[in-house]
């Protein structure tokens, strides 16, 4: 995830709890700050489940279908060998 993304994610999460501080102060109901924090959670989920996707195929070694036909070929062709100056 690049850095200026991260960065956007911060700024609306602070607007988030901006927001909500002057909706309490203008209308009394309290109910905002959770509404808030719920805001700020989604944002950390929507920041993290690539990540998450992204370390599982890291740890699945997944290379995705191009590179696993190239990694295929090469091990096939070294099954094929005879001696190590074939």
């Amino acid at each position: 995830m690049s850095l200026s993304k991260l960065t956007e994610q911060d700024t609306l999460g602070s607007v988030g709890v901006i927001v909500s501080t002057i909706l309490i102060k203008w209308t009394g109901w309290s109910g905002f700050d959770p509404l808030a924090s719920i805001f700020i959670a989604l944002l950390i989920v929507a920041s993290v489940v690539p990540l998450v996707i992204d370390s599982g195929k890291i740890l699945c070694l997944d290379v995705g279908e191009g590179k696993e036909k190239e990694i295929r070929d090469a091990l096939a062709e070294v099954g094929h060998r005879n001696a190590v100056k074939d």
